[in-house]
């Protein structure tokens, strides 16, 4: 009987976005879910790793999809690497998370484009799995504006996915 080779799966990605705002200082943007074990908390975009795709293109994909911010692999290095050339990447529990630094990004376009989305039901629901996106200072994890209920009367929760990658996070700045 012939012996079939090891397949090596990839697990999935996260993808953290971060802002700086003066007087707040820095923040980062989760969205908040739509459906499954998450279902109204805020998260990282994150997602597995399918069929022949790497772990830059899922990170390149998922931005797209879940929070509306479209990249291209050659403008990873003016968001995702340091100074020196480093990408700011670590690992979390065996999965890989970019930090990403995107200066000026506001949540109102991505929130329009991510409403636009939700009600095109021709679209994958991988396209329509987030409500909404929103701020939050990376300090204390609170709503940017200092809301404790979002506007469809949910108390505003952040997932302990999102709470544990903010504290490896912090590293970077």
């Amino acid at each position: 009987m012939k012996k079939e080779p090891h397949k090596i799966t990839l697990g999935g990605v996260g993808i953290v976005v971060l802002n700086y705002y003066p007087g707040k200082g820095w923040c980062i943007l989760l969205g908040k879910e739509r459906d499954g074990i998450y279902k109204h908390k805020y998260n990282l975009a994150a997602g597995k790793v399918e069929g022949h795709m790497c772990y830059i293109y899922t990170f390149i994909k998922e931005l797209a999809e879940e929070f509306k911010i479209s990249i291209f692999e050659e403008d990873i290095p003016t968001y995702f690497a340091q100074e020196n050339g480093d990408w700011r990447i670590f690992i979390h529990n065996g999965t890989p998370i970019f930090v990403g630094i995107f200066p000026n990004i506001s949540r109102g376009p991505l929130n329009k484009k991510i409403m636009e989305a939700n009600k095109n039901s021709s679209l994958n629901w991988c396209e329509r799995e987030m409500e909404c996106v929103d701020f939050f200072k990376l300090d204390t994890l609170q709503q940017i504006d200092g809301k404790n209920v979002d506007d469809s009367g949910y108390k505003i929760k952040v997932t302990s996915f999102a709470a544990e990658v903010v504290q490896e996070v912090k590293k970077f700045l």
